[in-house]
């Protein structure tokens, strides 16, 4: 799917990004409508490409021991540990916050 800004030039915007962009759009409109502040849906029958399904790597046992003997540091180790036995996928552990050796202050 090609899309130009406002300059007319290329940009990158992705199916993942229509796709979220169009469902907040149709919420808004659907609201309004039910509202009875429009009278048409602009949403209704407009199509978006197909987001493909991303394929997860899942780390075999014999990966995951290689990793871990590769850490060098405990704290590393017991990070991969953590990860791997929670389930944690590739980009969520930097949602969990920064790591600190440090205990916070009053704790």
């Amino acid at each position: 799917m090609s899309t130009y800004d406002s300059r007319g030039a290329p940009s990158r915007v992705y199916p993942a990004t229509i796709r979220h962009t169009k469902i907040v759009l149709a919420a808004i409109f659907t609201t309004a409508l039910n509202d009875a502040l429009v009278q048409v849906h602009p949403c209704r029958g407009v199509k978006t490409s197909m987001v493909p399904r991303k394929e997860f790597r899942i780390v075999t046992p014999a990966q995951f021991n290689e990793i871990y003997a590769s850490l060098t540091d405990p704290q590393s180790q017991l990070l991969v540990e953590t990860a791997i036995q929670s389930g944690l996928r590739g980009g969520g552990s930097p949602s969990c916050g920064p790591v600190t050796s440090t205990p916070r202050r009053g704790s």
